[in-house]
């Protein structure tokens, strides 16, 4: 979202954007149908109880347009113990700090159904630079979409059990205009290039 919001809004001239970072999807049903915003972005796991979001975006009057899906996997410095396994169980993250950046929270979704969320070591922060620059000052691991461009110091690993991601475009139905498939088409032309 980051990305969209620095490359790509300069394209959408006169239009005010804001990112929150929020991943509560009634929030964002409600602001949608209140008219506070014309489209949210939703990250979410493939392996969340997909009946309730579509559940509150069949209710909602809600259309879902899907912009990617993607494998999440572990990125970590390359000297890190982690580096050496092929593939990182689980179980593993329990020895290390874990950094999410404020629009990792949906990650959790994810891991809290396989792991004991408050016996992991986590550590939120709110940019992206940190989290990089965490990876090295503390060891520490995080996710990542599989192929994303990161920095050359760092390598991913697959996470057990192939956890997948969604990323999808939320509006109210009837409202899709040039606007959003404006927005939709940036978004993913953004995510494209990032992955």
């Amino acid at each position: 979202l980051a990305l969209f919001y620095n490359t790509l809004t300069p394209q959408l001239k006169g239009v005010e954007v804001r990112i929150n970072t929020n991943d509560d999807l009634n929030e964002i049903a409600n602001r949608l149908i209140q008219n506070t915003i014309d489209i949210g972005f939703v990250l979410q796991s493939a392996s969340e109880k997909s009946n309730d979001f579509y559940t509150i975006v069949s209710q909602q009057s809600l259309e879902q347009s899907i912009i990617d899906r993607f494998e999440v996997v572990i990125l970590m410095k390359k000297d890190h113990p982690l580096a050496k396994k092929q593939i990182i169980d689980y179980v593993d993250l329990y020895n290390y700090k874990l950094i999410l950046s404020t629009i990792g929270a949906p990650s959790l979704k994810f891991l809290e159904q396989k792991v004991k969320l408050e016996k992991l070591d986590i550590i939120k922060t709110g940019s992206w630079r940190l989290v990089e620059s965490y990876l090295g000052s503390q060891m520490a691991i995080t996710f990542t979409a599989k192929g994303a461009n990161h920095n050359e110091d760092c390598v991913t690993r697959p996470l057990e059990g192939t956890p997948i991601m969604t990323l999808s475009a939320l509006y109210k139905k009837g409202s899709m205009n040039e606007y959003i498939i404006r927005c939709i088409n940036l978004m993913k032309l953004a995510v494209g290039n990032y992955i």
